[in-house]
């Protein structure tokens, strides 16, 4: 395993690149070697200790990994409206985009996908549905990023979870199921709600935000850390629980994490390389808090790595002399560059 540097800030001006942002979208699109980014904010004056309104995104750029390059997308005003601590997910047919936040405690609900066919952004069709989640941002979920494309694919459906709004901690879980890849078409379900053990259970996981999550498979989410407290709810922030769901049998299992540190706003994807199927990487965070006594944190040549079979994170060593400094509030996604399947990064506020 090793890190690899795609682009350096200072080799572009200001207007051939994206304007540094955390808690964006990302999403890899196979069949043209390119990575999408979308959304997310910045604070106006990163220095300043005095309250700050957050700049807001609702661009779209695409990063060549052939020419290794940026270009803007979709001026098109039917797009996504500005958010930031959206769930985002892609597979070969787009980049998908659900729920966040925007200016003034406004919470989204909407889906969207920026469909690689031909770079248009457009909203899922929701008519006809009873159930729909509430407007949330950082929830867990997404959909398993298979690359090869097929109408089967509908039977992948994109899973939605945790997360808050304004006065409300979530635990519930749902599930879009695409009917229609091509025209956009799908409904919504309520798939799991914990209601007879309450928030704090053996056999499902506190409701949370600034968790990190990714579909190991088609059926099954993982899912580590956050802020278990705030919206009236109580619970350690940060936490180093993690959690597995099963779509297939509507339950949660507890996954050893005794090696990771206490961690929020990090990030996370899956591995769809040979030999690391239904793995994760997990990478970075926010590790240090006021409610944390001690933490041993991650050192800046070491990612953690889901071991599906023994139902438990490892601590692995990266190697080579140069490595991403650490942050938190970054976006990751499986993809593949030349021959080599892998993770990608991008974005987050530096802790240097």
């Amino acid at each position: 395993m090793h890190w690899e540097k795609l682009f350096d800030n200072l080799s572009y001006k200001p207007s051939d690149k994206p304007a540094p942002r955390r808690d964006a979208a990302i999403g890899f699109d196979i069949n043209r070697d390119r990575i999408i980014v979308f959304g997310g904010w910045q604070t106006s004056s990163p220095k300043s200790t005095n309250f700050q309104m957050p700049i807001l995104f609702d661009d779209t750029w695409e990063y060549d990994l052939k020419t290794k390059t940026w270009r803007a997308l979709s001026f098109s005003l039917t797009r996504p409206p500005a958010r930031y601590g959206m769930l985002y997910s892609h597979n070969r047919q787009g980049l998908y985009v659900c729920c966040g936040r925007g200016l003034l405690e406004n919470y989204f609900n909407d889906l969207w996908v920026y469909d690689f066919n031909d770079d248009q952004w457009r909203q899922m069709d929701q008519t006809f549905i009873s159930i729909t989640p509430e407007p949330r941002y950082s929830p867990v979920g997404g959909i398993y990023p298979s690359y090869e494309f097929s109408l089967n694919q509908t039977k992948s459906n994109l899973y939605l979870g945790m997360g808050s709004a304004q006065y409300e901690m979530f635990d519930n879980m749902y599930f879009y199921q695409f009917t229609d890849l091509r025209s956009l078409k799908g409904l919504w379900d309520r798939v799991y709600t914990e209601i007879l053990t309450g928030a704090f259970s053996f056999t499902h996981p506190h409701g949370r935000i600034y968790s990190s999550s990714a579909m190991i498979s088609t059926d099954d989410l993982l899912i580590f850390g956050g802020c278990l407290s705030g919206s009236f709810s109580g619970g350690p922030c940060p936490s180093s629980d993690s959690w597995l769901f099963s779509a297939k049998h509507k339950n949660w299992q507890k996954v050893d994490s005794s090696c990771i540190s206490p961690r929020k706003h990090s990030s996370m994807a899956s591995i769809v390389a040979d030999g690391y199927r239904k793995s994760a990487v997990l990478f970075s965070g926010l590790e240090y808090d006021r409610t944390i006594v001690k933490t041993v944190p991650e050192l800046d040549d070491e990612i953690a790595l889901y071991d599906n079979l023994a139902n438990r994170w490892t601590i692995k060593k990266v190697q080579g002399s140069f490595f991403p400094e650490k942050r938190d509030g970054h976006v990751m996604c499986s993809g593949k560059l030349r021959s080599d399947f892998g993770v990608f990064m991008y974005g987050g506020f530096g802790h240097s």
